[in-house]
């Protein structure tokens, strides 16, 4: 990454910051009229991310090669997700799938974590675009404000893996994790 990219990204994550950061009534100003759609609302916050993300010309993910999709969402994730508390976290290989622990502050330094709950957490992303990186802001928030350790586990996707790959990595990966609770905590 070069020096000009890493100046660009920090004024990005300054911008999101700071305009997420306003109140909600300035945001909603900001953001434009509510967008509803079968009596649901979009989320201020998240439509102004979205107007901003327009201005900028940023192109829809939907819209790119895969490649390139999954490197603007990594991206997208990593600006907008910041730097998330978390107690501890590891690196492992769950049914042979690429996996990580979140184990939250009330329970880090605790190597049998004293019977806590775990979540099993299978990341979004339309089974093409997703992956560990752009959910780890999300699950480093669950593990914190649940205190729950959470397993956030990869699967195979699309259109490399064609369904049900996911499908079946999901499986493995939960009794795995049946199998291995003990070590896990």
């Amino acid at each position: 990454m070069t020096a000009l990219t890493r100046a660009r990204d920090a004024v990005e994550r300054r911008l999101l910051t700071t305009v997420l950061g306003l109140p909600e009534g300035l945001q909603r100003r900001l953001a434009g009229k509510p967008v509803e759609l079968d009596g649901d609302t979009l989320a201020t916050d998240l439509q102004l991310m979205l107007r901003l993300k327009k201005a900028a010309r940023l192109p829809a993910v939907e819209t790119l090669p895969i490649d390139k999709a999954r490197a603007a969402t990594r991206h997208e994730a990593a600006q907008a997700g910041g730097d998330q508390p978390i107690g501890e976290l590891r690196d492992l290989t769950a049914a042979g799938l690429p996996a990580r622990l979140y184990v939250p502050t009330s329970s880090a330094g605790d190597a049998t974590g004293g019977g806590d709950p775990l979540l099993v957490f299978f990341h979004g992303g339309g089974f093409f675009v997703g992956d560990l990186e752009t959910h780890d802001a999300p699950c480093r928030l669950i593990a914190e404000r649940a205190g729950v350790r959470v397993l956030s586990v990869e699967y195979h996707q699309g259109p490399e893996h064609p369904f049900p790959a996911a499908h079946d990595d999901a499986e493995r990966a939960y009794h795995w994790v049946v199998d291995h609770a003990r070590e896990l905590g």
